[in-house]
């Protein structure tokens, strides 16, 4: 892979990283305000229903993290890619997909959507996957 597209790949997964992230906050603000709390003081600690968004959230975050990392890796060496694609197919692949996944369990559990969220997440896909597509596209046959 040229330089460039490399820049680009890099890039593509860099941008789908931040916005996924930034939108699946939105998500959890728009879940927490839902059930009636506009605004949070970490020092008076948490109320259970917001404790239990968080467990629910981390888990969601996690196991959508980690089954993406797995079938990530595994495209990039099933593809010939390399051990930099495998790389960022774990490191920043599959955090997003984590993160879309997450916010779409948010929905689920909150029957509320983000707006604004929304948007940043298709955003973060249409990145996601444009990287990804570009980042394993086949080797040409010598």
């Amino acid at each position: 892979m040229d330089r460039r597209r490399l820049a680009l790949v890099i890039a593509l997964a860099f941008v789908a990283f931040v916005v996924g992230a930034t939108g699946h906050g939105r998500q959890l603000r728009s879940e927490r305000e839902a059930l009636g709390f506009m605004q949070m003081d970490q020092e008076r600690g948490w109320p259970q229903p917001l404790h239990e968004i968080w467990q629910a959230d981390r888990v969601s975050l996690g196991a959508g993290s980690a089954v993406a990392a797995v079938a990530g890796v595994g495209a990039a060496v099933a593809m010939g890619a390399g051990v930099g694609m495998a790389a960022l197919a774990a490191l920043l692949w599959a955090p997003t997909i984590g993160f879309v996944v997450a916010a779409g369990a948010s929905v689920l559990r909150a029957q509320a959507v983000s707006p604004s969220g929304a948007a940043l997440l298709a955003l973060a896909a249409l990145c996601l996957a444009a990287s990804m597509r570009l980042g394993l596209r086949r080797r040409p046959s010598s």
